[in-house]
């Protein structure tokens, strides 16, 4: 009985050791993952699941939250009046109470603190504390330490291991006990056995003890054989006849043969083959040398290749489509999804010149960092704190620089224990520069052969004879095969937005030495005769239906604007008005203006507003300005600009006024200082006719 209580304390403390070793498991993943976030990312904190942990230092939160004490934080879209909160402020965090709410700025205050905080921005909030672990930053301290969690972890484990040492020994004594006692019953129960064989010879025959001893042995050996065979059942299992046995042998030899006809290889010699502008289906010569081809007595099926061959293209390209929304379900507009498809042309290419190569240590970062690079320097023309302005001529220069100054700010900001990081940035380095002049010469009228001879040259040029002849040809094959097919992708998205009804007009030059373009929306729609041209017209320049008019002027001008990235003609300024009821309807202005939030849209689309909205609607258009969209203001007509209105009026980007103007001087005087460089001397309203319908 007590080495069975034994053996049960064992067996419950090898649970409660296992469930030890999980938990703090658990904490050293966390804390693994906290130390990767803030000393390798280089990030102010840490998150998990939109969790973060903070100790309080001080006492300004006192009789709620005191120092010492341990938060968790959970980031919430929405921040109430009355939350305790957690923000960042000159690089520090603070735990404080918002006292006052304004959209998107807050004021906090410490529950002990008489003064209440500067006001801080929505970008600023860590999060909303939902929970307080009083004086639990001393755990923090020791327990959230990877080498203090390591050790506990090793202990438990020995503990563990010695637990089981015990329990064996255990298991073994016991099962001595029980087979001893089991044989004792066996035992006993034989005797038995043949003490009443012995009183039955004894009462049947009277014979002398010596001699019934000599028949009951030989009776008992009979006893225990015919025991022995009645319990002792051997299975008997059927024979099969020949025939079945034939049958057997070939239904597996044919399921043998159905498992085998899948991996049988047909070589096939790549020169023979070039599917370098063929269909967007037909596989590369790599992947034609690996087919697999079903070998069967069936009627043959139609093989996949010619099938595909079949199709259409704009079937393949929307197959192409298809596989590539997978990756990202839904795009805000055409000029997000454009970036998108040309993000994965280039991230394609890549892995072509990597061969396909599992990244390494550090590579998958090196890449993201130069991918991020290549698409805001070439395509928006920004780079961070990097001179990025280019024209179409010194684009592949200045661009090369940008790239091998962001390796160099890597190499230099690179901190770890890979000593082949250099060696990767390098690489990487090379890889996108190449990119660069793969992309332009993609671009370039030659033949098929002239452009193969294009590309092997380039690639030579910039990374060496790092392939063989036979790799470099099956590389620049499957180069230029896929930047036909993201090309063929882009286009048809691009198609996919053309109508019969409507067509955007971009002929008005507002301004040819800075670029700007007037947008106007034709429509071809017939209407019945009773309705008269100025009534058609008004009706599309007032009311709901100007308003949804806007929605489709704006998604065929981003078109547009995407195109003009793709040809490096960013510069572009497109000048379009917003009719006048939207501002009187402040989620769908707001719903209007994210459908072109981007920064090249932004940059690009200028908002022409008169004066009297500017003034009315103030508060609105700072608000919008603040986020990065420009304004434009006509000043046609306006005598002076009022006090009140000058700060808006100075973030406006452009000034139109005509030299004609009457009132010229007074508005100039009247100007906020710096907004003179801002004019724009042009005659609006004949260039773009009256775009208000008034």
């Amino acid at each position: 009985m007590i080495g069975k209580e034994k053996h049960f304390i064992a067996r419950i403390m090898n649970i409660i050791l296992n469930l030890l070793i999980g938990i703090f498991g658990v904490l050293l993943l966390i804390t693994i993952y906290n130390n990767i976030q803030t000393k390798i990312l280089k990030n102010s904190y840490s998150s998990f699941f939109g969790y973060s942990m903070f100790e309080v230092q001080t006492g300004s939160m006192k009789d709620t939250i005191h120092a010492g004490d341990l938060i968790l934080v959970k980031y919430q879209e929405v921040i109430n009046l009355g939350d305790i909160i957690t923000y960042s402020h000159d690089g520090e965090f603070i735990t404080h109470r918002v006292i006052e709410v304004y959209k998107d700025t807050f004021v906090t205050k410490g529950d002990f603190n008489n003064v209440k905080d500067d006001p801080i921005s929505k970008d600023q909030v860590v999060g909303k504390v939902v929970k307080i672990f009083p004086h639990f930053g001393i755990f923090r301290k020791t327990l959230f330490n990877p080498f203090v969690l390591l050790t506990l972890i090793i202990t438990l484990y020995l503990a563990i291991c010695v637990f089981k040492s015990r329990n064996l020994s255990l298991d073994k004594e016991q099962k001595k006990l029980e087979s001893r006692k089991e044989i004792g019953v066996v035992m006993g129960s034989v005797f038995e056995k043949i003490k009443e064989i012995i009183k039955e010879k004894i009462q049947r025959d009277r014979v002398e003890p010596f001699s019934e001893y000599e028949s009951i042995k030989k009776e008992t050996v009979e006893v225990s054989t015919e025991e022995v065979k009645e319990e002792k059942v051997v299975p008997v299992e059927p024979i099969l006849s020949s025939s079945e046995s034939s049958l057997e042998e070939d239904s597996n030899s044919s399921e043998d043969l159905e498992k085998t006809m899948f991996f049988r290889m047909v070589s096939v010699d790549q020169d023979e083959i070039d599917h370098v502008y063929s269909d967007l289906s037909s596989p590369s010569p790599s992947e034609v040398a690996s087919l697999v081809v079903e070998e069967s007595s069936k009627p043959k099926k139609k093989n996949s290749i010619t099938e595909n061959k079949s199709k259409t293209k704009e079937e393949k390209v929307e197959t192409e489509l298809e596989l590539l929304q997978k990756k990202k379900k839904k795009f805000k507009n055409i000029l997000e999804k454009t970036m998108f498809i040309k993000t994965e042309e280039i991230s394609e290419i890549i892995a072509i010149l990597n061969q396909h190569e599992k990244n390494k240590m550090n590579e998958a970062t090196i890449q993201k960092n130069f991918l991020k690079a290549y698409i805001d320097g070439k395509y928006y023309n920004y780079c961070g704190d990097i001179n990025v302005s280019y024209n179409g001529k010194n684009m592949n220069s200045k661009m090369s620089a940008v790239l091998s100054s962001i390796a160099d700010q890597m190499i230099k900001n690179y901190h770890q224990n890979d000593t082949k990081y250099e060696e990767k940035v390098r690489k990487y380095e090379k890889f996108f520069i190449l990119v660069l002049a793969l992309e332009q010469a993609f671009l370039v009228d030659e033949s098929i052969s002239e452009k193969r001879t294009h590309y092997t040259n380039r690639i030579v040029k910039q990374l060496g004879n790092v392939y063989t002849d036979s790799i470099l040809k099956s590389i620049v094959q499957d180069i230029i095969k896929t930047q036909k097919k993201y090309s063929d992708m882009v286009q048809y998205s691009f198609s996919k937005l053309d109508t019969s009804m409507f067509l955007l007009n971009l002929d008005t030059a507002i301004s040819k030495t800075k670029k700007i373009y007037a947008v106007e929306l034709l429509h071809n729609i017939t209407f019945s005769k009773v309705y008269s041209d100025y009534i058609v017209d008004k009706t599309y320049k007032e009311g709901v239906v100007a308003e949804d008019k806007i929605y489709v002027l704006l998604t065929l001008l981003l078109r547009q604007i995407a195109k003009d990235m793709l040809d490096l003609q960013n510069d572009k300024k497109y000048l379009l008005s917003v009719p006048d009821s939207l501002y009187l309807k402040e989620k769908k202005l707001e719903h209007l203006f994210k459908v072109f939030d981007d920064e090249c849209a932004k940059n690009s689309i200028i908002i022409l507003v008169r004066y009297e909205e500017l003034s009315k609607y103030s508060k609105t258009i700072k608000m919008f300005m603040k986020e990065g969209y420009q304004f434009a203001l006509n000043l046609e007509g306006v005598e002076k600009i009022k006090a009140k209105d000058r700060g808006v009026v100075l973030g406006v980007s452009y000034l139109f006024m005509s030299r004609r103007n009457k009132t010229k001087d007074t508005i100039l005087a009247s100007l906020p200082e710096d907004s003179a460089s801002k004019i724009i001397y042009t005659d609006l309203l004949n260039k773009i006719g009256d775009i208000w319908g008034e």
